[in-house]
């Protein structure tokens, strides 16, 4: 679980950092968009914070060490893009953390399905030893 959990938050790292950097470009010359984007960008960065909180927490219970931090240097950017480029960066971004999110939920749900049938199992083999 240690290892799975290390994935997640090294993942969630990249995304923070991701979001980070995309507040950077700034599109004040349409200045309703520009709030949107800013105010979109920061909410879902502060999610992804969360979750790397409940990580990190989830880590450090299994006694396990926090992965290596990561550095902007991951993501690599247009450092003069047009409208366009922008709206096509951020929509690439946002369908790829839908994508990232309903994995690790799959991913998730999975571990806590094979958890919940061996927490199940060392329940009932007690009761299936006295039937015999």
């Amino acid at each position: 679980m240690a290892m799975v959990l290390k994935e997640f938050h090294s993942s969630l790292q990249e995304i923070l950092i991701t979001f980070l950097e995309m507040k950077k470009f700034d599109l004040k010359h349409n200045e309703p968009l520009h709030k949107i984007r800013t105010k979109l960008i920061t909410e879902m960065s502060n999610k992804v914070k969360q979750l790397l909180c409940e990580a990190e927490n989830a880590i450090l219970n299994e006694s396990a060490g926090l992965p290596d931090r990561h550095t902007t240097d991951i993501v690599t950017w247009d450092s003069n893009p047009d409208h366009t480029t922008v709206l096509v960066q951020d929509w690439g971004v946002f369908a790829h953390y839908k994508n990232f999110l309903q994995n690790w939920q799959c991913i998730m749900d999975d571990l806590m399905s094979k958890t919940k049938r061996k927490v199940a199992l060392k329940m009932c083999r007690p009761l299936l030893k006295t039937r015999n």
